[in-house]
């Protein structure tokens, strides 16, 4: 039989939601700052109109439970950053750099010291601009790494899943709006960086091939002796007398 803990209804407990409406979890699920990853969300819609209740002036647009220091981690979802924590023997996220190491083993960072902050990134070397190469042997452009940062391959980019707990309302609602924050911030940008990408691509290809065109426009010659070259393969050669 599962333990109780008192004030959780076991039947509707959803670790993602808390209890009620009270955001709190129990001990061995992951949270932000002591409450559930839905009571921090900044753009959690329903609790956003709760907040603005009676509220005639100066309504709310972001959530008033979210906790500042951990909002970058919600351009993911609630599953990447919960085993990303995890792995990292974060359970409770309270400190900009746990944030950060968060962040760090999402992006690839699977090697982010859960002890120790990372050292200060190096400046990089800097590179004249220079026209690329459309064979691939230029640097890559800002276009090109926001088009591999944002495509809806990478890890942290796709869609969303649904969760399912004992209130599919509740659960539709939830993945209703987890589609929609995947749409505007994730979908969307890789579209526009996508065809930013494409066109300079295109526009590359273009100014390489044509700088490295060879030959050249042939001269057109006197019209006049062209003129006189055809007549005479039509008509004929004419007499001399003809011109006087």
């Amino acid at each position: 039989m599962a333990p109780f803990y008192p004030g959780f209804d076991h039947k509707g407990y959803n670790p993602r939601r808390g209890a009620g409406n009270t955001g709190r979890v129990r001990k061995e699920d992951f949270s932000i700052d002591g409450k559930s990853w839905d009571y921090r969300d900044p753009y959690n819609q329903i609790q956003i109109d709760r907040q603005n209740t009676n509220r005639e002036k100066g309504r709310f647009t972001t959530n008033q439970n979210a906790y500042e220091i951990a909002n970058p981690l919600y351009d993911y979802d609630y599953g990447t950053v919960r085993d990303a924590a995890k792995a990292l023997g974060i359970g409770n996220v309270n400190k900009k750099r746990e944030v950060k190491q968060i962040l760090d083993y999402i992006q690839g960072g699977s090697k982010a010291n859960k002890e120790e902050e990372q050292p200060a990134e190096q400046e990089p070397e800097f590179v004249p601009y220079s026209e690329p190469d459309p064979r691939g042997s230029g640097q890559p452009s800002a276009n090109q790494q926001e088009f591999e940062q944002t495509r809806l391959t990478k890890p942290g980019n796709a869609s969303p899943k649904p969760t399912f707990s004992n209130d599919p309302m509740k659960d539709a609602m939830n993945y209703g709006a987890d589609l929609t924050n995947h749409y505007e911030q994730k979908f969307i940008p890789s579209l526009v960086a996508e065809a930013k990408f494409g066109a300079q691509e295109i526009g590359d290809a273009t100014r390489y091939h044509i700088s490295n065109f060879v030959g050249k426009v042939p001269e057109l010659g006197d019209p006049r002796e062209m003129l006189d070259y055809y007549e005479e393969r039509v008509f004929g050669k004419k007499d001399k007398d003809d011109d006087d």
